[in-house]
């Protein structure tokens, strides 16, 4: 799924439901169907935005959702959905799972016409003592993506925007590691082309792992030497 506000409408946000298909409705009897202003909370820089309206377009199967004024369209944007029980499922009886995303922003039209994706990585130098890096994504147009990294990581489907922990045990590895996000209509059999002659659609970023020397003491405590010379403690 993914979010989008565009400069013709100051005051509002989309949010289109693919893979899954709307309308959404909870099991009851009659069944309750979806409401974006019940069920799900949107963010403006970190503000709760109250909704004013909203309603499903079938034709485009997305969700159009006003809010009661005007926000910055190319703001930190965020929708959030928790899962109520029970769940929503879609016109395919499949449940909505739980999501958080993070709203993109389209200049001048509703139509995405070139397929676009960044991707980050936080930071981007890791140490083997802090063995972390969040690999964040956000894209235009593209359904869902994947990940791969020249160390074998190699994960999806995900979804079009998103945040990933990529965790390893770096302490017997020192080097550049290139992380390639690819986007893809249907994972993984259908990847997304573009130019010509058409290649998929992938953006890379990369990290540098730092694999310092080190002694273990009795105690299990790690101590971290810059240059490999030892550390003499005294008692």
């Amino acid at each position: 799924m993914q979010a989008i506000t565009n400069a013709p409408y100051p005051n509002r946000i989309q949010l289109t439901c693919s893979p899954y298909v709307g309308p959404f409705v909870q099991d009851g009897s009659p069944p309750v169907p979806f409401d974006p202003a019940r069920d799900l909370e949107f963010y403006v820089d970190g503000v709760l935005q109250p909704v004013q309206s909203s309603y499903f377009d079938a034709v485009n199967n997305r969700y159009l959702v006003y809010m009661s004024g005007t926000f910055n369209l190319q703001g930190f944007i965020q929708v959030i959905y928790h899962i109520p029980n029970p769940p929503f499922v879609d016109a395919n009886s499949s449940m909505l799972g739980g999501f958080a995303t993070v709203a993109s922003y389209v200049p001048s039209s509703d139509v995405v016409t070139n397929p676009l994706m960044v991707l980050s990585a936080n930071p981007t130098e890791v140490f083997p003592f802090t063995p972390y890096a969040y690999l964040l994504w956000i894209t235009e147009g593209v359904p869902m993506v994947g990940i791969t990294g020249t160390n074998g990581l190699h994960v999806g489907p995900m979804g079009p925007s998103g945040v990933y922990t990529m965790l390893s045990t770096w302490s017997s590895f020192s080097g550049i590691i290139t992380l390639t996000l690819t986007g893809y209509n249907s994972y993984p059999s259908d990847p997304i082309l573009v130019g010509s002659p058409p290649e998929p659609l992938t953006t890379t970023a990369t990290i540098f792992v730092n694999s310092l020397n080190y002694l273990l003491l009795e105690d299990s405590t790690e101590l971290w030497l810059e240059d490999g010379t030892p550390i003499f403690l005294e008692s």
